[in-house]
């Protein structure tokens, strides 16, 4: 027998310059009966090496993208120093032509945003552009080709003719210096596929700061459309991203935001380059750096939440940074009423310290635990909270409560001899609920 452990290829190799390979493995059977591996005296043939070469002692399927066709199906065939033979078929998907795109070719420069490596205060930060990289793939005779987006995939092959111009990373172009150049990429293999881009940087005119847009982001869903190729080793897919609702204290969420120019494209936005967010009330909900939470004690609210603010650095001789552009978060806290609190003891029964009960191994203390039900059915441990108060009228005279580490822990007292029973009862600050627990020291 023998197989590859992906039977679909696609041949990236002509796209990065990388060669492809899948390891061969062949496997025999024994009179006796027992299955084992076979890696030498082997040797192989492509059935059509145009599409999936093969190496001849059987080490691997070897695209190097000098390939010039695609194919559905190509049977290898394997033969041992016996003469036993043995096959085994794979498909081939070859990148025929590739094209870059620009979201824009015109580089300006930012109105008000300083570069602050020009001491002289006179230069601005360009804005940026998305290039994007889409191939078109054969599948051989009879198949239907397709096109893909492979930008992640040559993302960081790209490269620019002047780095003086533009500089480019993980796809996104960014302005320099006035003058123009090329985006693009040439990996060293004949055969390779290559392109290019233009772009101009453009200082006869600015473009202008419109708004933040800013959102929460607590999760993100991937939709995997027919067309992705998750062969490359990477998924092309559609994100949709989900909004937050907060639903008890301590609840984060992420904001994502984005400088909108007034030509409508966008610059991520980040603390790095002067975005800031504000609370409009901190009883409601908080930030730290780029997330917000909801405060203890916090209060239900929806709307706009906080305000986020870009106000970039101009360095230190460039005069006092001012903000160049605002936005508005929209966040919704929904925090649901308490509705039942409970109080429980790991041991709700404890032996007198040094009497026969203990002896026989009864505990003489117990943890504590306080817990608060939400009307949505969330449970909150409330044992070390703040908000706790414990009522030990009831037991004084015969157990103590003290806080052990991270645990609240009931214990019976020293020189009680005399069984003796009492409860434990809890109240909160922030809301009515009360529960109460039994104990008995005996």
């Amino acid at each position: 027998m023998a197989g590859v452990a992906n039977a679909q290829l696609v041949n990236t190799a002509r796209l990065t310059g990388t060669a492809v390979t899948q390891a061969v493995m062949v496997t025999g059977i024994l009179a006796s009966g027992k299955v084992t591996s076979v890696t030498t005296g082997l040797t192989c043939v492509s059935a059509d090496s145009s599409a999936v070469p093969v190496d001849t002692d059987c080490n691997a399927l070897r695209l190097t993208g000098e390939e010039t066709t695609g194919s559905t199906m190509v049977t290898i065939n394997v033969e041992d120093a016996a003469g036993l033979k043995a096959r085994f078929s794979v498909s081939s998907m070859l990148p025929t032509s590739v094209s870059i795109t620009a979201s824009h070719s015109r580089l300006l420069p930012i109105y008000g945003w300083i570069d602050q490596s020009d001491q002289d205060c006179a230069s601005y930060m360009y804005q940026q552009a998305t290039v994007t990289v889409m191939a078109d793939f054969d599948q051989g005779k009879g198949a239907n080709s397709f096109q893909a987006d492979v930008t992640s995939l040559i993302a960081d092959l790209l490269t620019s003719d002047s780095t003086q111009i533009v500089s480019v990373s993980q796809g996104t172009v960014s302005g320099v210096g006035v003058g123009s150049t090329t985006v693009g990429f040439a990996p060293a293999c004949n055969g390779c596929l290559h392109d290019s881009v233009n772009f101009v940087v453009d200082d006869s005119d600015f473009i202008y700061p419109v708004a933040v847009d800013a959102r929460p982001v607590s999760g993100v869903t991937l939709k995997v459309t027919e067309s992705s190729l998750a062969l490359f080793g990477t998924t092309t897919a559609a994100f949709e991203i989900k909004g937050a609702t907060l639903t008890s204290e301590g609840d984060s969420v992420a904001i994502v935001a984005n400088l909108v120019l007034s030509d409508l494209s966008r610059i991520p936005l980040t603390t790095a380059n002067g975005l800031v967010l504000v609370s409009r009330d901190n009883a409601t909900v908080d930030v730290q750096g780029l997330n917000a939470f909801v405060p203890v004690n916090g209060v239900s609210a929806s709307g706009s939440l906080l305000d986020a603010v870009w106000t970039p650095s101009r360095g230190n001789s460039c005069g006092e940074a001012v903000a160049l552009a605002t936005g508005n978060v929209t966040l919704e806290v929904k925090l649901p009423p308490p509705k039942s609190a409970s109080v429980t003891l790991t041991q709700a029964k404890l032996a007198v310290v040094n009497g026969p009960s203990a002896a026989a191994g009864v505990p003489t203390s117990s943890v504590v635990r306080v817990s608060m039900t939400y009307a949505n059915g969330a449970t909150r441990d409330m044992t070390l909270d703040s908000r706790t108060l414990y009522n030990t009228t009831l037991i004084d005279g015969f157990a103590r409560l003290a806080r052990v580490g991270n645990q609240m822990v009931i214990s019976a007292l020293n020189g009680v001899t005399a069984a003796a029973s009492g409860a434990l009862s809890v109240r909160f600050t922030f809301t009515n609920k009360t529960a109460v627990v039994g104990l008995q020291v005996r």
